[in-house]
C-alpha cells in the first residue's frame, strides 16, 4: 500500500507541479521556437514600419505644397508602408491565435489526464 500511495503521490506532482513540464519531440520543438522567433521579427518589423509612417507623415507636412513631386512620391511610400503594416498585424494576430490554439490543446490535455487518473484511482479502491 506504501508503494501506490508513494508512486501516486509522486505522478500527481508531476502533473500539477508549479513548474510546467512539457515534452515534445525535437521537430516540434525546432517548429515552435522557429514561430516563436518570426512572431519576435514580426513584432520588431510592425514597430519599425510605424516609425517609418510617421516619419513620413512628417516629411509630407513640412512639404505641404513647395515640392508635388517629391510628396506624391513620400504619399505612395506612405501607403506601401500602410500595407506591411497591416500584412505585419495580420501575421502576429495568426501567431497569437496559434498560441491560444496550444494553450487550449495543453488544458485539454491536463484536464483529461486528470480526469483519466481520477477514473482510475476510483476502480482501483472500488474494486
Amino acid at each position: 500500500m506504501l508503494i501506490i500511495l508513494t508512486g501516486s503521490s509522486f505522478a500527481g506532482r508531476s502533473q500539477t507541479a508549479d513548474k510546467d513540464t512539457m515534452c515534445f519531440t525535437v521537430p516540434v520543438v525546432r517548429e515552435r521556437l522557429k514561430q516563436a522567433r518570426l512572431y519576435l521579427y514580426t513584432d520588431s518589423l510592425l514597430k519599425i514600419s510605424e516609425q517609418q509612417v510617421s516619419q513620413l507623415q512628417n516629411t509630407i507636412k513640412l512639404l505641404g505644397d513647395k515640392d508635388v513631386e517629391l510628396k506624391t512620391m513620400c504619399d505612395g511610400q506612405l501607403e506601401n508602408l500602410h500595407q506591411q503594416i497591416a500584412l505585419y498585424k495580420d501575421q502576429i494576430d495568426g501567431y497569437e491565435r496559434l498560441l491560444k490554439k496550444e494553450k487550449r490543446k495543453r488544458k485539454l490535455i491536463t484536464g483529461v489526464g486528470i480526469l483519466t487518473t481520477g477514473a482510475m484511482a476510483y476502480l482501483y479502491f472500488v474494486k
